[in-house]
């Protein structure tokens, strides 16, 4: 949540949040209704460029989840982690799509 916080106070951000009438806190919050929060696992470091991507790996085995959804580069150029696939928005309907065929 504190990684997720941090990145919603990105300036880019700013003007998508004012068009929806919404601060971080409130984005948080509303995520906050859908998420489970879970244990992250130990990890040794994966993500040498960004270590704080370790946090999201950990959580992701934590709650031992199928796919990471991701915009993030260092964690996209891994592709895999163990069990998990990692891959962004686009990728990741393509996938449920095909899996509806």
């Amino acid at each position: 949540m504190d990684e997720l916080r941090d990145v919603l106070h990105r300036p880019k951000f700013a003007n998508r949040l004012s068009i929806i009438n919404k601060s971080v806190e409130d984005v948080l919050d509303e995520y906050l209704q859908f998420a489970e929060i879970v244990e992250p696992a130990q990890l040794m470091p994966v993500v040498e460029n960004d270590p704080d991507d370790d946090a999201v790996l950990a959580c992701a085995l934590g709650g031992d989840a199928q796919f990471i959804i991701t915009g993030d580069e260092h964690l996209l150029s891994i592709k895999q982690f163990r069990d998990i696939s990692i891959m962004d928005a686009n990728q990741f309907l393509n996938t449920l799509r095909s899996a509806d065929e």
